[in-house]
């Protein structure tokens, strides 16, 4: 792991990481250049444990900060093509909750150190982006608006009695609200 590094050996280490990353960011832009399809690249995801501990964060040999450096030059790869779309694994991941992912009998037996229901997950979030890529794209949201946009009923209550605010049930009409508008 890096943390065993001498300070000379975790920068050729990190140096190492960032170069094959722009080697893939290379290879999945040529790759692009020769079949305008959509790709999905998945991101690296977060290790299970650190080595480091609570220290982590503030080391120079942090395998979870260079795993985000990574990630972002992904990142960056995807934002300039017009096929490659990224799929935070993650993020996914994190759905699950560290204890359910991984597997570390999984690792050494299959060579994947994701438990099957992470597998089932990700293929599931796959299936999602592989869907929205290649099927049309909804158009209409229906909704009743009593009770659905704000609290209470404008025809009983009026319009000083219907419910919406920052902070209490109200705030939950404001934000189904504001992920509408986002829709649009």
């Amino acid at each position: 792991t890096l943390a065993m590094l001498d300070p000379a050996g975790i920068e050729a280490a990190r140096s190492e990481a960032h170069a094959e990353i722009a080697q893939l960011s290379r290879a999945l832009l040529a790759f692009e250049d020769a079949e305008p399809v959509p790709l999905i690249v998945g991101t690296l995801p977060q290790p299970d444990s650190v080595p480091l501990g609570l220290l982590d964060a503030s080391h120079v040999a942090s395998v979870a900060h260079l795993v985000r450096e990574l990630n972002l030059a992904l990142w960056q790869t995807t934002q300039g093509a017009r096929s490659l779309r990224l799929l935070d694994v993650d993020l996914i991941l994190a759905r699950l909750g560290a204890e359910r992912a991984w597997d570390h009998r999984m690792a050494y037996l299959a060579g994947c150190p994701l438990s099957s229901a992470a597998l089932r997950l990700l293929g599931e979030y796959l299936a999602r982006a592989v869907a929205a890529l290649f099927l049309p794209a909804a158009k209409v949201i229906v909704l009743d608006l009593d009770n659905t946009l704000w609290g209470g009923v404008v025809g009983e209550d009026g319009p000083q009695g219907i419910v919406l605010a920052e902070t209490g049930l109200g705030a939950a009409f404001v934000s189904l609200q504001e992920a509408l508008l986002a829709l649009r």
